[in-house]
């Protein structure tokens, strides 16, 4: 009888132990999205401690993602995305490129886009720089909580399984009454918001005022942050080169108009973007545009901060 009851113990025991490794296995899995399989190798390794088998999955999967990365180096990669992120009167805007357009779709790789975004933000939110282009070698060296920009890439190569590459990057910093306004165009992504950060193929980040030598209309057609949003989406489907200036003189054909105050404005070709800025009262300090996949300048092959807020 007592062996009876001992065995009937054992078995409760057994099965409690059981329940409990499965509860662990389900939020190891949650937590971390690795496979069944190895998120059971990392609990029995460490006797079902979580954040060690945490730890050691994450150290693994990116080991492996160096590996991967490594033999996938030389593999093109022709689609991405761009990511957006704006936070108080800073804005990043960010471009990593994949193998395919599936993965571009897939949320672990828009949420790494995000994280991206995030790791220059708060660099250059505590830098002093009011404006900074940096190409792949700058980018990838910053660093996000105890991981470079780099070694979250190969974590994520390693987790996808195809080449992964994080092309560029540009931040800027409105002061005293400046805007920044930012837009991304989604082209058929389903969702094209991933946390704070907007993706998609296209992207622009304009930089406006205030023009005081304008005499301000006492009652403005359009909000600076309207106007804003309008500069960027008109900048995203124009692609200006350059901000012109007055003294310009404007292409005898419109539609090979390349400076950005004298080609017809996107959203009412009646109007040039110089008549829209003079009815507002404002004008435009800067902008950049990203092309997911474009030909890249000079500029992004050497890094550029630009200091000292005005």
């Amino acid at each position: 009888m007592l062996r009876n009851i001992l065995l009937i113990r054992g078995y409760h025991t057994t099965a409690l132990f059981l329940t409990a490794d499965k509860q662990l296995l389900s939020k190891l899995r949650k937590s971390t999205g690795f496979p069944f399989v190895n998120c059971r190798k990392a609990l029995e390794k460490f006797n079902n401690d979580i954040k060690q088998a945490e730890t050691w999955l994450r150290e693994e999967a990116q080991k492996e993602g160096w590996a991967k990365a490594s033999k996938l180096q030389g593999r093109a990669m022709s689609h991405g995305l761009i990511g957006v992120t704006v936070q108080d009167r800073c804005a990043v805007m960010v471009e990593v490129n994949c193998e395919t357009d599936f993965v571009a779709r897939n949320a672990k790789f828009q949420n790494f886009v995000s994280l991206v975004c995030d790791a220059f933000l708060q660099h250059g939110s505590n830098s002093d720089a009011t404006k900074m282009k940096v190409g792949n070698r700058e980018i990838n060296g910053l660093q996000y909580n105890d991981k470079t920009v780099a070694d979250l890439t190969a974590l994520e190569v390693g987790n996808i399984g195809e080449n992964i590459a994080v092309r560029r990057g540009v931040f800027l910093r409105a002061v005293n009454k400046e805007l920044v306004a930012s837009y991304v165009h989604a082209t058929g992504l389903q969702s094209g918001q991933i946390r704070r950060c907007s993706v998609g193929k296209y992207g622009s980040l304009v930089l406006c005022d205030e023009d005081l030598s304008e005499t301000l209309p006492t009652e403005r057609p359009v909000l600076l942050e309207e106007l804003g949003r309008q500069l960027c989406q008109h900048v995203v489907g124009m692609n200006p080169q350059s901000i012109g200036a007055l003294t310009d003189n404007p292409s005898e054909d419109s539609e090979n108009e390349v400076k950005l105050i004298h080609q017809e404005f996107m959203l009412d070709t009646n109007l040039r973007v110089l008549d829209v800025l003079q009815q507002n009262g404002a004008k435009v300090l800067d902008f950049v545009r990203f092309e997911c996949g474009e030909v890249l300048g000079e500029e992004f092959e050497n890094a550029s901060a630009v200091s000292g807020a005005s």
